[in-house]
């Protein structure tokens, strides 16, 4: 859901009005890295603070970072945004040029944060900023100077098979192995066999309970 501050939602109601200057729109762009890293970037030239942080443009020749349009509707669906970003070899991670990065998977499952900022005079931020999308970075095209992230919003974490039973394939490990981790010495039972077994029953000097209760009585036939 977008939302506004009060002073913003007022002077968009002016704007347009005779005498009312033209505002300074921007995009700001936050990447959370599941490493936690945070790279934060807009798409105008200028270097805009907002909120304590400093948001930067990625490339200082190139067009930096920019995104498709986002659409708004009632349905509960999952919508996507494709973010690209022209990323300039001297922005680095981790001493590695930042698309070196994203090929190694640095940016797989960042959660993503699109903000529309406006400003009456620039650097002016005290008006706010209304989010325009929250996702996460579900696919990822990149080629020398570009990558381009398709960021689906957090609905697509509601699609989550829930059975009420979950079956699962059985264990891979043999039986007290090294993989298993089970003692065989644990688990060990020590008995005799007396007299009167056969072929049918073994009677033995063993107490522990059996899976299944032996029957109280023998069953009887009838004949009719």
């Amino acid at each position: 859901m977008k939302t506004a501050t009060s002073g913003l939602i007022n002077y968009l109601g002016i704007i347009g009005y005779e005498g009312t200057p033209q505002p300074y729109v921007c995009d700001l762009f936050t990447f959370t890295l599941a490493s936690g890293t945070v790279f934060r970037w807009t798409d105008r030239y200028d270097k805009i603070t907002f909120g304590g942080n400093l948001f930067t443009l990625p490339h200082s020749t190139l067009g930096g970072i920019s995104r498709t349009q986002i659409s708004s509707g009632v349905a509960f669906e999952v919508d996507s945004i494709v973010v690209a970003l022209d990323a300039d070899p001297s922005l680095q991670l981790n001493g590695m040029p930042i698309l070196a990065q994203v090929i190694f998977g640095a940016f797989d499952g960042a959660a993503v944060r699109v903000e529309r900022l406006i400003m009456q005079t620039l650097g002016d931020t005290s008006l706010g900023s209304v989010i325009l999308f929250v996702g996460t970075v579900s696919d990822v095209k990149i080629n020398r100077t570009t990558a381009e992230f398709t960021v689906k919003s957090k609905v697509e974490e509601l699609a989550v098979m829930a059975p009420r039973n979950l079956y699962s394939p059985g264990c891979r490990w043999t039986l007290f192995d090294d993989g298993c981790g089970l003692s065989a010495s644990a688990f060990l039972v020590t008995g005799t066999v007396s007299a009167g077994s056969n072929a049918q029953q073994l009677n033995t000097s063993l107490t522990q309970a059996g899976p299944l209760a032996p029957p109280s009585a023998a069953p009887t036939l009838s004949t009719q």
